[in-house]
């Protein structure tokens, strides 16, 4: 699975800003990109890096987005890959996206549920022990 960081130019006009997209690829097949909505000069991008070139806080700010996209979409590949299950780009990218949902069996919205029920019950109970009576 990659990865990448693709920076397209405005259709119009080359003296508008460049728009950076994300590119899922597994085994060679591509999903359909993606928009990240982070606009750069074109003198800004370095391709080979796929960074935004300086070093101000905007800069490290939207390097840090590539950044954890790239993590995100690593981490939702890990999930399938942990238990066998084939997926596709257009898949992760589509989650990503929230353009699809992840879809639960019965037993694993079960476990959510009771996950959820003592996170909330450990919570309160914790909260009426510290709580001066």
């Amino acid at each position: 699975m990659r990865v990448l960081s693709i920076k397209r130019n405005g259709r119009k006009s080359q003296s508008v800003k460049a728009t950076i997209y994300c590119r899922i690829k597994i085994d060679g097949i591509p999903a359909n990109d993606f928009s990240t909505f982070i606009k750069v000069e074109s003198s800004e991008w370095d391709s080979d890096k796929q960074r935004i070139k300086g070093k101000s806080l905007r800069v490290n700010d939207d390097n840090l987005k590539l950044s954890q996209i790239q993590s995100d979409i690593t981490r939702l590949f890990l999930q399938f890959e942990s238990v066998n299950e084939p997926v596709s780009a257009q898949h992760l990218a589509d989650l990503y996206t929230n353009k699809q949902k992840p879809t639960y069996i019965f037993l694993e919205l079960v476990d959510l549920f009771e996950q959820h029920l003592e996170a909330t019950y450990k919570t309160k109970e914790q909260s009426a022990t510290t709580k001066p009576g």
